[in-house]
């Protein structure tokens, strides 16, 4: 849903202008920003543009599109190579995207990554152009989130596939009324006098069916294109061998997407609970070493959501993302991270030898850096979670929030 505070600059219902339409609206426009889309069953999608050209989209459907599964359809990648990745990437919300990590362990090449992701814009584009009915709302300037691996596809590119897809739906939609969604399942009896003979490659198609029940998950099972599974479906519920009907929609993320939020951590609640305990400390070594009780607050905030998803963090999921970000160590200490926590203890040794250093040398340059590495830590780990809040809104509300609370460090930070 789009909120009413944001700047929309248009809006209005879909069977007045098609999606082409308002593609080629922002293309020509050069626009920035979000179209909003919802259908009347509560369906909804997000498409992304910068300056006219599509890099980004979001269908809000249990059975949208995903990188995986264009990756299969194209027959790059094999099921068993992304779930295992997925496994590994589920332990670890503060590594690299998937995609990358596809790419870094050498399954497929840059290339493939970023043609398939183009795809996977075209694709979800397209199928979101036969909505018919809903309405639209246009927000200058939304972004998507921050870590998505976005591809730019340029408007012209996109209205030709939305102008063909459309074209050869108006036949396809009679035998598959819910596009690559429709619900299918084999005949119990072949239609009368139907001469059962198929070729391999159908009969493949037809075996799939039941088990997989949508052209884009048999596609994806038999890595081929959707579209081709389409054309090869269409004749076979025409002839009577394969029934098909529009199924209920589970309104949300796939699971691969859903897995990787973190939209239910409880941000505000963690931030309220960390603003109240600053205002306890009276020390600068107190406060410095709240920060660290801060990170390690966050960490479990992420852990309790995790584990309500029946995952479990990496136990060096916060070293390595301390690692990556220069943050390990602080002026020559390396701080001791166990589990995904910082020692506060040890921390507390080492910041006792630093103020006693500083205050017979009057020179604070040492804690000074300890807070610097501290809160750019805190700071790290808020993004990492709020990279994977899908609401453009949310995260919105928690930058603001967060950047609040630190300019109140920033301004009560205890003198040496």
């Amino acid at each position: 849903m789009v909120d009413p505070s944001s700047s929309v600059a248009f809006s209005g219902q879909l069977h007045d202008f098609q999606l082409v339409e308002l593609v080629q609206a922002m293309g020509i426009g050069g626009s920035s920003g979000a179209l909003h889309l919802t259908r009347a069953d509560g369906r909804r999608g997000i498409i992304y543009f910068q300056e006219g050209g599509l890099t980004w989209c979001r269908e809000y459907d249990s059975q949208a599109l995903t990188l995986g599964a264009v990756l299969q359809q194209l027959n790059w990648i094999a099921a068993h190579v992304l779930e295992d990745q997925f496994n590994r990437n589920m332990a670890d919300p503060f590594g690299e995207l998937m995609g990358q990590q596809l790419v870094d362990h050498g399954f497929i090449s840059a290339q493939q990554l970023a043609d398939a992701l183009r795809l996977q814009i075209l694709w979800s584009v397209r199928e979101m152009s036969l909505w018919a009915e809903g309405t639209y709302a246009f927000i200058n300037g939304e972004a998507p989130p921050p870590r998505t691996a976005s591809q730019r596809v340029e408007m012209d590119k996109a209205a030709l596939e939305i102008v063909r897809y459309q074209y050869e739906w108006n036949d396809l939609l009679q035998w598959l009324p819910d596009g690559m969604h429709t619900q299918l399942r084999m005949g119990l009896e072949p239609p009368p006098n139907y001469q059962l003979l198929f070729s391999a490659a159908v009969w493949r198609v037809i075996t799939r069916v039941n088990a997989f029940q949508t052209p884009r998950r048999i596609a994806t099972a038999l890595h081929q294109p959707e579209m081709d599974m389409a054309r090869v479906l269409a004749p076979l519920i025409r002839d009577g061998l394969l029934y098909a009907s529009i199924g209920e929609h589970s309104i949300g993320l796939p699971a691969v997407a859903r897995y990787n939020t973190t939209e239910n951590v409880d941000v505000f609640g963690l931030l309220s609970r960390i603003e109240q305990e600053w205002r306890k400390r009276r020390t600068l070594l107190d406060q410095l070493l709240a920060l660290a009780t801060f990170v390690n607050w966050t960490i479990d905030g992420l852990a309790e959501d995790w584990t309500r998803k029946g995952l479990s963090l990496a136990p060096d999921s916060l070293s390595n993302l301390l690692q990556r970000e220069n943050l390990a160590t602080i002026n020559g200490y390396r701080l001791r991270v166990e589990r995904n926590h910082i020692n506060v203890d040890d921390l507390n040794n080492t910041l006792q030898r630093m103020l006693a250093t500083a205050r017979k040398t009057s020179s604070g340059g040492d804690l000074e850096r300890t807070y610097e590495v501290l809160t750019r830590a805190l700071r790290t780990v808020f993004s990492a979670i709020n990279m994977r809040v899908d609401s453009p809104q949310d995260r919105s509300f928690y930058v603001a929030a967060w950047t609040a609370l630190f300019e109140d460090f920033d301004q009560s930070l205890r003198p040496l």
